[in-house]
């Protein structure tokens, strides 16, 4: 799979996502049938446009497809009890886990970090000399070849860069 990706990477992102779909099918299934939402977009333009990497646990779809996981909609409100859904069913629950994602919040403790971020405290280069002398970012973009074969991609263009620079 991770040498697939890593051809992936050479086409536009929704070509990438028309090769891929056959094989997503096959290993991940059609995750609607499950009660999850499939975006309109694959998952490589995901990559290219959000920054994310789509994750389909194998082992938490079967759970989900054996009804030991349950897939809900929108929360609509909290009760004392559980929450309310956006179509109007209810759900006792004793915990609910909020899962925002990462952000690298350099924006917190960066001086400067509007010079080499966009507005979402997210770097605009990795794996290269960034607008502030010295600086350099790696493995800040998400690759599906692999964040390790990418960290040590940009590692080397890093090295190198710093070689070449003048004393």
């Amino acid at each position: 799979m991770l040498q697939l990706n890593i051809v992936m990477q050479l086409v536009p992102p929704a070509v990438a996502d028309a090769l891929a779909w056959p094989l997503i099918r096959a290993t991940v299934g059609d995750i609607r049938t499950v009660g999850l939402r499939k975006l309109a977009y694959g998952p490589n333009t995901q990559i290219a446009r959000d920054r994310h990497i789509p994750l389909f646990d194998i082992g938490t779809m079967r759970h989900i497809g054996a009804g030991r996981i349950g897939v809900h909609g929108d929360i609509e409100r909290f009760t004392e009890s559980g929450v309310v859904f956006t179509d109007g069913s209810t759900l006792a629950v004793d915990a609910v886990v909020l899962a925002t994602g990462y952000r690298p919040g350099l924006d917190e403790f960066l001086v400067g970090w509007q010079d080499v971020c966009d507005d979402t405290g997210t770097p605009v280069v990795s794996g290269g000399p960034t607008a502030l002398p010295g600086l350099y970012f790696c493995g800040q973009f998400v690759s599906p070849a692999g964040m390790l074969r990418e960290i040590r991609l940009e590692a080397r263009r890093i090295a190198a860069h710093l070689r070449e620079a003048p004393s």
